[in-house]
């Protein structure tokens, strides 16, 4: 096998021997891809870094930023990992690679006992802090990184937790302005997330209608298990909030667009039962 990737990736090189080639990122990202296969991680950095430099599609830029960050993980330079992913899962507009970033991020928070160092290290800990409920230490953790000289990317970053943490202490006006900061930053997914956190402030806030108009329009604007999640949620934020007329035309309208989701329809007929009742 190993001599298969060798193989293909002196076949890649020799594409990369033609000047001017319109293939020559395809060569490039092939290179990088078969290195990784031998385990020759100083070509598959050389190779991803130098397709960045012209690389005009963003889906596979975001590819290539996600391989130098598991480059660098498999380096041990947790550090530079941890801000490569984080970047990746805050802004990258490839839902694929934003999950996976997020996902890679979930799994080193969970093996590291002790929180690296640096700005990225100090998030991990504040994160960690903000699930125990530890709202105190957090906020102060937070006021000491707000100090630091920060990166856009890690600026973003903390500016999550900030609106996480006004969040859970209630404080629910600092949380709106900023996931709605952070949700106009935003396009696919990413937006998503930030806008279903700014839809759970508004509720939070007593501001039910906010809380249905964001879900609403994300409804409209997303397609698939998002814009059904939203339909859905939007008519059952006015039933909670007492909206009882609007939740039985948001669940009958929420009936007649997804007629063969058989766990929601039901839940949705059930609602709509009630609140005729």
């Amino acid at each position: 096998m190993a001599n298969r990737w060798e193989d293909a990736r002196q076949a890649w090189r020799s594409v990369l021997t033609f000047v001017d080639s319109p293939l020559e990122n395809d060569g490039l990202f092939g290179v990088a891809d078969a290195s990784i296969a031998l385990g020759d991680l100083v070509a598959a950095k050389a190779g991803f870094e130098t397709a960045l430099i012209s690389e005009k599609r963003s889906d596979r830029a975001s590819r290539a930023r996600l391989a130098l960050a598991k480059i660098a993980q498999q380096e041990g330079r947790t550090d530079d990992a941890i801000r490569a992913f984080q970047e990746l899962a805050d802004r990258s507009d490839d839902e694929v690679a934003g999950d996976q970033a997020e996902q890679a991020l979930i799994a080193l928070r969970e093996n590291s006992a002790n929180p690296t160092s640096g700005v990225y290290g100090n998030l991990i800990a504040i994160d960690r802090l903000l699930v125990a409920r530890s709202l105190e230490e957090a906020a102060a953790a937070i006021t000491r990184l707000e100090a630091e000289d920060l990166s856009p990317g890690e600026k973003i970053a903390l500016n999550f937790r900030k609106a996480v943490l006004a969040f859970r202490i209630d404080d629910f006006k600092t949380a709106i302005k900023l996931f709605a900061g952070l949700a106009r930053q935003y396009s696919g997914r990413k937006k998503v997330d930030y806008e279903f956190w700014l839809a759970r402030a508004y509720s939070e806030a007593g501001q039910t209608k906010k809380a249905i108009e964001i879900h609403q329009e994300i409804a409209a604007r997303e397609k698939g298990d998002i814009a059904k999640e939203s339909a859905f949620k939007a008519a059952w934020l006015a039933y909670n909030g007492n909206q009882f007329k609007e939740a039985v035309k948001l669940f009958e309208e929420f009936l007649v667009a997804y007629p063969d989701e058989r766990e929601m329809d039901a839940d949705a007929a059930w609602y709509i039962a009630w609140n005729l009742y």
